[in-house]
Parts: structure tokens; sequence; C-alpha cells
């Protein structure tokens, strides 16, 4: 979490007693973003050539969801 916008993720999140709710996060946040962009990628490939480019649609996913968790003001760091 950008450390600089966490006020801003308070109020698209909410907060429990405990800090930022992580099944909240997951459900508000992150799920429907990577949801969203895995169909996107993937629907772009046919079955055999996402096989024979896995690298290229993982890289493909990887790369639009480090832009689309940044616009949440979540950092992606895919070690």
């Amino acid at each position: 979490i950008d450390a600089n916008k966490v006020t801003t993720l308070y109020k698209e999140v909410g907060i429990g007693s405990d800090g930022i709710d992580e099944k909240d996060f997951q459900s508000k946040i992150l799920i429907p973003i990577a949801e969203g962009e895995l169909k996107s990628v993937i629907g772009t490939w046919t079955a055999v050539d996402l096989i024979a480019n896995r690298d290229k649609a993982t890289a493909q996913i990887e790369k639009r969801l480090k832009e689309l968790l940044a616009e949440k003001n979540v950092i992606l760091d895919l070690c």
C-alpha cells in the first residue's frame, strides 16, 4: 500500500478495529481487478496460442495489474 495514500484507501475499503479489513480489501479491490484483467488478457488468445505464449500473457497480466492497482494506491511487487 502506498503509504502516502492510506487515507484514500481507507475511504474506499473501510477500516476495522485491527486496521484495513483484509477481506474487504480483497473483495472490493484485488479480486475484481484481477478477475477483470485475467479475462481481458486471456480473452485475446486462443487456447493453443495462450499455452504457446504463456510468458507473454503473464507479462501482459502483470503489467496491467501493476497499472490498475497503482490507480487504487496499491503497489504490486512481484518478485
